[in-house]
């Protein structure tokens, strides 16, 4: 999600069977996708959410295309 300027909110969430560290790499594919270069993650945060009884993984962070 764009925030202005060059800043981007990104949030990416798993399924049951999901780890957060391939949710972490993938973050990190995504935001290399969008600047296409130099970049600049500037927060990263693991969380669990409950969806239909069930926890899954979540990934959210803030990032910067230089």
């Amino acid at each position: 999600m764009p925030m202005g300027g060059k800043k981007y909110n990104l949030q990416i969430r798993g399924n049951i069977y999901s780890k957060q560290q391939d949710l972490r790499t993938q973050f990190t594919q995504e935001v290399q996708g969008v600047c296409k270069g130099d970049y600049e993650i500037l927060s990263i945060e693991t969380k669990e959410v409950t969806d239909s009884g069930y926890k899954k993984p979540l990934v959210e962070g803030d990032f910067i295309c230089k």
